[in-house]
């Protein structure tokens, strides 16, 4: 995963309960509060799909706190797929879903 200081981007994608439970605006805090850039939205399966930057410690500290959020909240799989970070993001922020 790399050495925990370069930034790396992963794409993750959460099922379980959540959408309609509050995941979305509970990830932009944390990704804000840890650093993280990108992006979160919904998708028409009722996974949700999120993007971060950061460092690999980061964006695994923002995995186990989404694993960890508060109920109504319950992510019971996940997927995380790593690459190289693009530096396209400037902030983290929820997204549209796409197709709305």
């Amino acid at each position: 995963m790399g050495d925990g200081s370069r930034r790396e981007m992963a794409e993750l994608l959460l099922s379980g309960d959540v959408q309609g439970v509050g995941l979305r605006s509970y990830a932009e805090g944390v990704a804000l509060s840890l650093g993280l850039t990108g992006f979160i939205q919904n998708l028409e399966d009722g996974r949700v799909m999120a993007v971060c930057e950061g460092t690999s410690e980061k964006i695994s500290e923002f995995l186990t706190a989404l694993k960890e959020a508060p109920l109504p909240i319950r992510v019971r799989r996940t997927t995380v797929k790593h690459s190289e970070a693009t530096g396209r993001f400037a902030t983290f922020s929820v997204t549209r879903s796409p197709g709305r």
